[in-house]
């Protein structure tokens, strides 16, 4: 009687896992209060909007690969927010109000791909995205970064996607983008960049859009293009303050070569004429 029962119990419960498999259901994942979390996908949302957390929450699965958080109040992401997630691919937490990452954060997260800090009140690119060497995308618009540091991009070297659009960036110090070769969209509109120089961007020969405008350039060298010669969209209104230098947007009497320029938008810069000698 006993060996008959033990195989009625284990016949239910491969009926229940063939039953799970083949509609679809999932077994208990661990959710944070307030979130909701799919097994399936391996995420973990909390954006309902009342801005009930002050911090990540704790107890995250360790198997996540992407959390996302919106419309929270946390103001510091501390060196314990992402303890032991290896799997982790993408982080997003937008318009919580994020003044500060500790360098430490993402230490137990280094496969981390996708970082969105946009919307928050952060003063700098956080040093603790500095490790995490296979980021390929880095969302910091809409921030209050004013300064740029190399040393907390210099190990990006897999980055794709940088936007760091509608800042209070002024100075692109030299060296900044030496080492983000795998570049392929740069976001620096709404700024108040005041200068581009011969090597800004001088090793950024993948990028394929880049997008300045609104910005308060000055000093603009007839030679910043010169190594960008897979760009396919250029977007420069109103980015130009110095009308004197507005000529050097696209460098005349010099054989210039864009052969991949499809969209171009340079409008209100004081420009009369596009050079004709410009290969677009």
């Amino acid at each position: 009687m006993a060996s008959r029962s033990y195989r009625t119990v284990v016949a239910a419960f491969i009926a229940i896992f063939v039953s799970m498999e083949t509609t679809g259901a999932v077994i208990s994942w661990p959710c944070p209060y307030l979130c909701s979390c799919d097994s399936r996908q391996q995420t973990v949302r909390c954006v309902d909007g009342t801005a009930s957390h002050a911090s990540v929450p704790m107890g995250l699965p360790t198997d996540i690969r992407a959390f996302t958080m919106a419309d929270q109040n946390i103001t510091v992401i501390s060196a314990l927010s992402f303890t032991n997630l290896a799997n982790l691919r993408k982080v997003e937490i937008v318009r919580s109000n994020i003044r500060e990452l500790e360098d430490s954060a993402f230490l137990m997260a280094p496969k981390v791909r996708r970082f969105n800090f946009s919307d928050n009140y952060l003063s700098r690119i956080p040093r603790a995205v500095s490790g995490l060497s296979l980021l390929k995308d880095l969302v910091l618009s809409n921030n209050a970064i004013r300064f740029l540091e190399v040393v907390n991009v210099k190990n990006l070297t897999k980055l794709r996607n940088l936007d760091l659009s509608r800042n209070i960036i002024s100075t692109l110090p030299p060296g900044f983008f030496d080492t983000l070769v795998n570049l392929r969209t740069l976001n620096l509109s709404y700024n108040t960049i005041s200068a581009i120089h011969d090597g800004t961007f001088r090793h950024l020969t993948r990028l394929e859009d880049l997008y300045l405008s609104h910005n308060k350039i000055e000093e603009l060298s007839p030679h910043w293009m010169d190594n960008l010669q897979s760009l396919w969209t250029l977007q420069m209104n109103r980015a130009i303050w110095n009308y004197t230098q507005s000529s050097h947007i696209l460098p005349e009497g010099r054989s210039v070569l864009y052969p991949n320029l499809q969209h171009l938008f340079i409008a209100h810069n004081g420009l009369r004429s596009i050079p004709c000698d410009a290969e677009l």
